[in-house]
């Protein structure tokens, strides 16, 4: 049996990680509550605050429990208001409530707190850590696995990408035609594999039709498929319209190196785009990375505050709440 009251009030007592894995933790449930309904990630992120010294430590801790099975979007289902004091006694105090908070939006709503006021600074770029650790301990957790190949197998990939005069599937984008093969594409799609296999003109023809996205989108899609990598530089315009069709297409893998790509071009610049279609399709990895991004961004941030970012790219800040501009209060009715 798991020693679950152990390892909670290790937890919430903030002790060092070697500790914590000596518990015998066979079978525990990583997507338990606490007494007050906090979620593993927010009952231990909230108690370290109160100690700075804790806090090079923690990030290991908080690294370890994810990696475990704790979750960064498991949402607090109660926990009373959070208050924390720095060295400084005449310091704000800060209160949030955990309840419908994950961790992530929970680190959110306590940074969004803590800018407006310097005493907070430490406790403040701590939990910017916390985010890049969310992101890099949810990357390694959660990403498909990699396994390297000789140089050779590539070469061989990337000639029958090339090996047009074998390809038996033609692709009609909105610019022009590409081709592949027919057999691949099934593999990899779903999608595709139900057109190809139909009585329809599609599966009659051996020819899909695509006018809404460029050929150039079509070729990445094929080049990554293929090869599973890119060779010429790429603007996060393509990568987007590629995504968009492998997103459609189900081409999960496609799917999969298109996020690491685009996470990797987020500027304040791209932010906008990127960050929306994180969202809209619910790419987790995605949205993580424009999150940290967005955190770490004074304009973002600038943005958010002044109600300037799309509805849907504010959502990847729960939390926070655009400043309304002060309305005049009603004068008086003489009657």
């Amino acid at each position: 049996m798991p020693q679950t009251e152990l390892f909670w009030a290790l937890l919430f007592n903030s002790h060092p990680l070697e500790e914590l894995k000596k518990v015998n933790l066979e079978g525990f449930n990583w997507s338990g509550l606490s007494e007050d309904g906090e979620t593993l990630l927010v009952a231990y992120i909230r108690n370290v605050l109160y100690s700075t010294s804790k806090f090079e430590g923690a990030l290991n801790t908080i690294e370890w429990l994810i990696c475990s099975g704790a979750s960064i979007e498991q949402k607090c289902t109660g926990g009373g208001q959070a208050e924390y004091w720095p060295d400084k006694p005449k310091a704000a105090k800060i209160r949030l409530e955990c309840k419908g908070l994950s961790a992530i939006s929970f680190v959110q709503a306590l940074q969004w707190k803590m800018w407006d006021n310097s005493e907070w600074r430490v406790q403040e770029a701590f939990l910017t850590k916390v985010l890049s650790c969310f992101v890099n301990a949810s990357s390694r957790s959660a990403s498909i696995p990699r396994v390297s190949v000789p140089e050779g197998i590539a070469e061989l990939w990337e000639k029958s990408l090339a090996a047009k005069d074998s390809h038996d599937l033609t692709i009609e984008t909105a610019d022009g035609l590409v081709t592949a093969h027919a057999h691949f594409l099934k593999t990899a799609s779903s999608v595709v594999a139900a057109m190809l296999e139909s009585p329809m003109k599609e599966g009659k023809a051996q020819r899909i039709e695509i006018k809404d996205t460029s050929s150039k989108a079509a070729s990445l899609f094929l080049e990554i498929l293929y090869t599973c990598s890119v060779q010429d530089e790429l603007a996060h315009e393509t990568a987007l319209e590629t995504l968009d069709l492998a997103h459609r297409w189900q081409a999960e893998v496609v799917v999969v190196v298109l996020t690491d790509l685009l996470a990797g071009m987020i500027t304040y610049e791209t932010f906008g785009s990127i960050g929306e279609q994180a969202v809209l399709k619910g790419l987790e990895r995605l949205k993580a990375a424009a999150q940290r991004f967005g955190v770490q961004s004074k304009k973002v941030q600038a943005d958010l505050k002044a109600g300037r970012l799309s509805p849907t790219v504010a959502q990847l800040f729960p939390a926070s709440k655009p400043s309304k501009p002060s309305e005049p209060k009603p004068k008086r009715r003489r009657v």
